[in-house]
């Protein structure tokens, strides 16, 4: 079994014109959720084994204001990864490491939003920035990746008060060191 958290980048800065898409920065509420989201992956007991991300400005700062999920594996920039379709996201996927159990990849919509409909079938209205959505997959092997494969366990968004929960997040199993010894039942206090 494998598990796959999907995160968007956080906020950008429209600011400046004279900026490509590709080297927009994160503007301050992209900033804040992206520390925000860390502190509930770190609670939630996710933290990869690796990670893989999109070469964007964007994506690479929401990494960097996440040092210590960052700390937890290996981390790979793909330039593949800006503005792919679900499909160049899946085949990417399909090229990891398989030592490693737990992988965060962040990106950019529509093909992350796009990713978790293909691999789990559930259609999220909406995948805002700095949101996450962590994947069980029913394979021992990144290369058996594909359609349908995977349960959605969890989603959060940084404006939400609680995650979604669509099944049982066996934190023990994503996590090579967690504290929680059984399923998530939701934030603890």
């Amino acid at each position: 079994m494998k598990w796959l958290t999907l995160m968007r980048h956080a906020k950008s800065s429209w600011d400046d014109p004279t900026l490509s898409d590709h080297e927009r920065p994160l503007n301050e509420r992209g900033r804040h959720a992206a520390e925000l989201m860390q502190q509930r992956l770190l609670h939630y007991g996710l933290q990869p084994q690796g990670i893989t991300l999109s070469d964007a400005r964007r994506c690479r700062q929401t990494l960097a204001l996440m040092p210590e999920i960052l700390s937890s594996g290996f981390v790979l920039e793909n330039p593949a990864l800006y503005e792919s379709s679900a499909y160049r996201l899946l085949e990417s996927l399909r090229g990891s490491d398989n030592s490693v159990n737990h992988l965060l990849m962040i990106g950019h919509n529509p093909g992350i939003q796009e990713l978790i409909q293909l691999l789990c079938g559930h259609s999220l209205e909406r995948f805002p920035t700095a949101a996450i959505a962590t994947l069980q997959l029913q394979i021992n092997d990144w290369q058996e990746l594909d359609d349908n494969c995977g349960t959605l366990c969890l989603l959060d968004r940084p404006k939400a008060k609680s995650p979604s929960r669509f099944a049982p997040l066996e934190i023990s199993t994503v996590a090579s060191s967690s504290s929680l010894s059984s399923g998530f039942s939701g934030p603890r206090h």
